[in-house]
């Protein structure tokens, strides 16, 4: 359920209920820029782990399922809300994606197995990967080629952690 709660918390309203998948990683999000949720929605059998990526405005209105498998990362809007970032299949072949309510999905591909993103700004985002357990730390563009800002060359067991300070 997706509620807005006065400053002060004394009061709210309901204003969008429907089954989505919890998740503590954060695969649930309304947009920064308040207009639009972004969430997943089991399909087929629970077994599968295959969910419909959904995209509609807060109130629920304007409903489209924007992608359906298996996904990998955590869901994450850029800081502007017009794009989001996330990726479809298992490892080692999870592929990442950059959407936009009302666009086709952009293809990032000169990487793979995204374990954690954080945009930025509105074009820019960190992504960490896994690569067999080599860790690399990245920035993307929106539209342009990935930099490499860290990698492990060889498998790491740690995770890498950042925090984008805006």
């Amino acid at each position: 359920s997706l509620w807005r709660v006065a400053a002060d918390g004394l009061s709210g309203e309901l204003i969008f209920s429907t089954l989505m998948q919890y998740n503590i990683r954060g695969d649930t999000g309304v947009s920064p820029n308040l207009e639009k949720i972004l969430y997943l929605v089991r399909t087929g059998l629970p077994t599968e782990n295959i969910y419909n990526l959904v995209v509609s405005n807060v109130d629920g209105s304007d409903l489209v399922v924007y992608a359906t498998g298996y996904f990998m990362n955590t869901l994450a809007w850029s800081t502007d809300g017009l794009r989001f970032f996330y990726s479809l299949g298992d490892m080692p072949a999870s592929q990442p994606y950059i959407g936009a309510p009302g666009m086709p999905p952009e293809l990032v591909a000169d990487f793979a197995n995204p374990m954690d993103v954080r945009w930025v700004d509105a074009n820019r985002y960190l992504v960490t990967t896994n690569e067999g357990g080599r860790r690399r730390l990245l920035l993307g563009s929106v539209g342009a080629p990935t930099g490499l800002i860290y990698d492990s060359l060889t498998p790491y067991d740690d995770q890498i952690t950042f925090s984008v300070n805006r």
